[in-house]
This record gives C-alpha cells, sequence and structure tokens, in this order.
C-alpha cells in the first residue's frame, strides 16, 4: 500500500526536537516496511526537505515569510485552532501533494483542521483521524456531522479518550475505535528480567528496600 502520514505542525519528524506525537509517528512508520511510506511534516535546518529512509519518504513544508506573518497573532481567524483556516499553507501544501501522490490511505494526526482539504484532494480515499490528546476536541466548530463525515475512521489512543469524541460528538457513533501507542518489547523489559540493573538503579537512588514508584509524564 501507499501510505500517507500527516504529522502536526509543531515539530520536525524524526521527532529530533522532541515530541510525543512525533515519536509516536517514527516509531510506527518503521515497522511498515512492507509498505510505501510518505511522511509530511514541518521542515528543520538540520533535516533535508524531501528525504528517503528505506520504504519512507518524509516531505517537509518551509513556512515562507509571508506565512510567519499570517500565523504571527493569535488574533487573526487563520491562527484560531477552531477555524478550518488553520495552519492554511501547511494545509494546503500538504493537499497539493497528496492529490500528486495518490495515496491508498491517508492518516492525519490530531488536527481535524486539516481534514477538509485533505478530502477535497482525495475525494475518494480512505481518510483516517488519529487522536493522542484531549485538547483536539476542544474546537467545537471543527467537529460539526459536515466535518465528521469526511472522516472514514477516527483513532482514540484510550478508551477514556474514545469515550469522550462519543459524548461530545455524537455523530462520530460508528467511526470511533480504539488504537493504542504501541511499545518495543526490546526496550520495554520488565525488572525481573534485569535483575542487575534494576539493583544498581535503586543503589544509585539510595532506595535500598521498600517500594519505589517512577512517574514519567
Amino acid at each position: 500500500m501507499k501510505i500517507a502520514v500527516v504529522a502536526p505542525e509543531v515539530f520536525p519528524v524524526p521527532p529530533i526536537r522532541g515530541g510525543a506525537v512525533e515519536a509516536i509517528l517514527e516509531e510506527l512508520t518503521a515497522r511498515l516496511g512492507a509498505h510505501d511510506v510518505h511522511v509530511f511534516g514541518i521542515a528543520d535546518p538540520d533535516l533535508p526537505r524531501r528525504e528517503a529512509r528505506g520504504h519512507r519518504t518524509y516531505h517537509r513544508w518551509q513556512p515562507t515569510v509571508m506565512d510567519r506573518v499570517m500565523l504571527s497573532s493569535w488574533k487573526l481567524p487563520w491562527k484560531r485552532s477552531g477555524s478550518i483556516q488553520y495552519y492554511r499553507p501547511y494545509s494546503r501544501w500538504v493537499a497539493a501533494r497528496l492529490q500528486q501522490l495518490r495515496p491508498d490511505v491517508a492518516q492525519v494526526i490530531s488536527r481535524m483542521s486539516y481534514v477538509p482539504w485533505i478530502r477535497a484532494a482525495l475525494p475518494t480515499t480512505p481518510v483516517i483521524l488519529s487522536l493522542h490528546q484531549l485538547s483536539s476536541l476542544d474546537a467545537s466548530a471543527l467537529w460539526t456531522p459536515e466535518r465528521i463525515a469526511e472522516c472514514d475512521l477516527i483513532t482514540g489512543c484510550s478508551q477514556f479518550l474514545v469515550d469522550e469524541v462519543l459524548r461530545r460528538y455524537p455523530a462520530t457513533e460508528g467511526k470511533v475505535a480504539m488504537l493504542r501507542n504501541g511499545m518495543d518489547p526490546a526496550r520495554a523489559r520488565p525488572w525481573w528480567e534485569q535483575r542487575e540493573v534494576r539493583e544498581r538503579m535503586r543503589g544509585q537512588l539510595g532506595v535500598e528496600s521498600g517500594l519505589a514508584v517512577l512517574f514519567i509524564g
């Protein structure tokens, strides 16, 4: 399959500047080796505008001076995340390239505001909107029945998020599914497989005995 993945406009992919969603995308697309994967994202000085890495091709958008001026104030209508004009230059750039690429499926990450542009470019291609945070639901003006109908599938990374989508926007009934974030079992091994490492870390932290809780967030 030819798969297109549209990242948010915040951080580049691969996640050289950080970014949880970007890290997930990099890991996910790495595991789609049997397919022709195209990742669309924002440009970075340390990355080429277009880059091929094995089965993946990265397409990166470089905003112009005018784009930066247009996006310089939250008071401007096209900067409001509740409008389909939100980050319009990036949305239109992605849509134009998808129209040329003609993928078999397009996955949009977190941004309902991108969906209308991509749907217009790909009227018959399945479009998946993947949600990773509750804030994606806040722009109620975007979540109209008409916009929801432009998505073939909406995924949430937890049951809580799926339930909240359905609660806020009943028109999503029948379109929402849970798609958990994955993990690499080779990197996330249980402590009983790494007893020496565990004991060494407890010693370094001064936790010789008793319960130790580590929170990463």
